[in-house]
């Protein structure tokens, strides 16, 4: 079963398989709790880690953050748990993380559309898997100018845009989207935007083997508002399904975006789900 039980080895915390702390003598997730359901995890990459939500089965389960030092996120409407995934809605069905954003980022999402996305899809068709999507930037000297944050979205029927609020060069903002054409938008895929406060952003689809890395290398810009899952009150929006995010405040390197990616694609084999 996942999480795996408190008895688990120093072996298998290194492959990346611990249990941590689940809670109390009797309360949910303490031991012999059904399924240790909301016990917490460590991977075996804990670098920056905010952020690990998992979705199946029970709604009621999805605002947890498995994150050792996580805060539980804020549901927001009434989105559908499958055995494999949850399904939000955009502005009506989401989590709010409460995790702010902060110069560098790694979003690792296992997830897919709902239904195919057209090409030129209006905002309200566009599923997004994580965004804080718009807000007031945070940081001088740009405090106070409207910041478009970090989004992963699908605004195409086989389009991954990732995008991370950089200076256009003149002091003002430009989301400094990263477009990239990969595995099909309702297909399942491990789906990554890698931010670096002192590189490049980049989209990266994990499942093609495929990625698309920005021009821009400016200064960070950002906002004031908190990391959603699946929607936001504003912005883009659609149906999308979603099983599996992990949220990093740093730039994770590839090495390490494939350790957290490997332990994510067990439990969506254990799913019957190969990504």
């Amino acid at each position: 079963s996942w999480p795996l039980p408190l008895s688990t080895s120093k072996r298998n915390i290194q492959m990346g398989a611990l249990v941590v702390a689940p809670g109390a003598p009797g309360a949910p997730g303490a031991p012999g709790a059904p399924g240790d359901w909301y016990s917490k995890i460590a991977f075996p990459v804990m670098r920056g880690l905010k952020g690990y939500y998992t979705f199946d089965t029970d709604a009621a389960r999805f605002g947890l953050n498995r994150a050792p030092d996580g805060l539980n996120a804020t549901l927001t409407g009434l989105p559908l748990a499958f055995a494999t995934h949850g399904r939000f809605n955009g502005r009506t069905n989401f989590l709010d993380t409460g995790i702010s954003e902060t110069a560098s980022q790694t979003i690792i999402v296992i997830g897919k559309a709902a239904a195919t996305v057209a090409d030129g899809a209006a905002t309200t068709a566009q599923p997004v898997y994580v965004s804080n999507n718009y807000g007031q930037a945070v940081n001088a000297p740009y405090t106070g100018i409207t910041a478009t944050g970090v989004s992963l979205y699908h605004p195409g029927a086989a389009r991954l845009q990732i995008a991370g609020a950089r200076d256009n060069g003149s002091g003002a903002g430009s989301s400094a989207s990263v477009n990239l054409v990969a595995t099909a938008a309702n297909q399942w895929a491990v789906r990554v935007a890698r931010i670096n406060s002192t590189g490049f952003n980049e989209s990266i689809d994990l499942t093609a083997g495929t990625r698309a890395i920005g021009t821009s290398s400016t200064a960070r810009i950002l906002n004031n508002k908190t990391f959603c899952i699946g929607g936001n009150v504003i912005g883009d929006s659609a149906l999308v399904d979603i099983s599996a995010v992990a949220i990093f405040a740093v730039a994770l390197t590839d090495s390490e975006i494939n350790t957290v990616a490997a332990v994510m694609r067990k439990r969506m084999e254990r799913l019957g789900i190969i990504v």
